[in-house]
């Protein structure tokens, strides 16, 4: 059991930005971009990632749980 649940969401670099920080009392973090998503993966219950080889490789290291998206 977790004792608080965040989501991180990678936004791009597109001009769309989120109006919010929080939905169903769950903490919504919004980035651009981040040097390392190390962190973020080991602290991770479940990654879900677009499938690209970098993210497929750090959570494959990581040993973590990952769902890839490809639709």
């Amino acid at each position: 059991m977790y004792k608080s649940a965040c989501i991180h969401v990678k936004v791009g670099r597109g001009e769309a930005r989120p109006s919010f920080d929080r939905l169903d009392g769950v903490e919504i973090e919004w980035y651009d971009f981040k040097p390392s998503l190390e962190r973020d993966i080991l602290n991770a219950a479940l990654v879900i990632g677009h499938a690209g080889a970098g993210t497929c490789m750090e959570v494959l290291e990581a040993n973590n749980c990952y769902k890839r998206n490809t639709g």
